[in-house]
């Protein structure tokens, strides 16, 4: 179980999937807004309690999955 995501993974910029499920995550670092080409994110079955507002610029991702996450993309629109 990893419980931050590791800041070398958004130098990936072409990254398509980011899949960190079933870990013990709490926040989602900043920085998550420069992964403009993902297609999917599963953040499902972490313990997030802090998601930025640059998550926002991720709204083209057609799979998005997090029950958190869905929430505050949703409040933020």
């Amino acid at each position: 179980d990893i419980k931050n995501i590791p800041l070398r993974i958004f130098n990936i910029k072409c990254l398509k999937i980011l899949n960190v499920a079933y870990n013990q995550i709490e926040t989602i670092p900043k920085e998550i807004g420069e992964l403009t080409d993902l297609i999917v994110l599963n953040l499902d079955h972490n313990k997030i309690i802090k998601i930025p507002t640059e998550i926002n610029k991720l709204v083209q991702t057609p799979f998005v999955r997090g029950e958190q996450l869905r929430c505050s993309i949703r409040s933020q629109m």
